[in-house]
């Protein structure tokens, strides 16, 4: 009786499902087809001159036991993540809450001067970056010396490859998590302030015991979507130090990029996208109960 009735109600609204139709076969084709492909494929082992060979979950083995270099890639993105995310949240907030200050003028300007990294070419910032960066003509490290500092060496050592990659992320990304804070800011109702200023409350009071809970939902979303975004960076690393010297400055999506396409190790490649997926499933479902968690928490106070 339930199936009768499912294709009844297909039937009766084929006009609404014809017009979704579109979206669920571009989905099947782009989407859930090459998912299924690449999980089947990193249970084979494949480098595209031979035939496959289905060896189970042993690329899955070789990279959880005997693979060094997966966990210096997934060493770097941790360490990335942890400096970057925090910094780069605090600042879109803090810009945000300035920008949307009533008195402040030109804000349309700042805006789209805070944006513009994001619109960017990564490839363009990562060639500006190169060279202010650079160990003997970059611009920062001739300004140093300008004033007797020696400057470190920012893309051949292996932790402040880091940094500069973390410089760039910060930079690029900041206007993006900006836009959405300030988002998040103009939906507050201005009335709650007005009530606040009469009790006399200070700015800091004021944002922290009113901006920030009902600014939360807001930080939470951005937390979780820098998580992902940090954990899937490819064209930061590649455009800036090719993941070097050697694997310091290595990312999960740039190791299976290397593994598929440069060694044609297209088996182990899948694998390790896989994992990759499972390693940034983790901390962003962590992320969203937390947050959720703590809603929960401060709407029963």
């Amino acid at each position: 009786m339930g199936r009768k009735r499912f294709w009844h109600d297909v039937g009766r609204n084929r006009q609404a499902y014809l017009f979704v139709s579109p979206f669920f076969i571009l989905f099947v084709v782009f989407g859930l087809y090459p998912i299924i492909y690449s999980f089947v494929l990193s249970l084979n082992e494949w480098n595209a001159t031979k035939p496959w060979k289905f060896v189970g979950l042993k690329n899955y083995a070789t990279l959880l036991l005997k693979d060094a270099v997966f966990w210096t890639s997934l060493y770097n993105v941790v360490y990335v993540f942890i400096i970057n995310v925090p910094i780069m949240i605090f600042l879109s907030v803090f810009i945000a809450v300035a920008l949307n200050n009533p008195a402040r003028r030109h804000k349309d300007f700042f805006r789209i001067v805070y944006l513009l990294p994001y619109v960017t070419s990564v490839l363009s910032i990562a060639i500006v970056f190169f060279v202010l960066f650079d160990d003997r003509a970059g611009l920062v490290n001739l300004l140093l010396a300008e004033v007797g500092i020696p400057g470190p060496h920012w893309l051949s050592s292996a932790s402040m490859s880091k940094i500069s990659i973390d410089i760039l992320i910060t930079w690029k990304w900041t206007g993006y998590n900006m836009i959405i804070a300030l988002a998040g800011l103009q939906s507050i109702d201005t009335q709650i302030y007005d009530a606040a200023k009469i009790d006399g409350a200070s700015g800091f009071r004021t944002f922290w015991r009113i901006t920030f809970p009902l600014l939360r939902p807001v930080i939470g979303f951005q937390f979780i979507m820098s998580t992902i975004g940090t954990f899937n960076m490819f064209t930061e690393p590649y455009f800036l130090t090719n993941g070097g010297p050697g694997y310091s400055s290595l990312s999960l999506v740039l190791y299976v990029y290397r593994s598929a396409f440069k060694f044609f190790q297209l088996g182990y490649g899948a694998a390790i996208a896989f994992l990759t997926f499972i390693v940034v499933l983790i901390p962003s479902v962590a992320q969203v109960r937390i947050w959720a968690e703590r809603d929960r928490t401060y709407s029963a106070t």
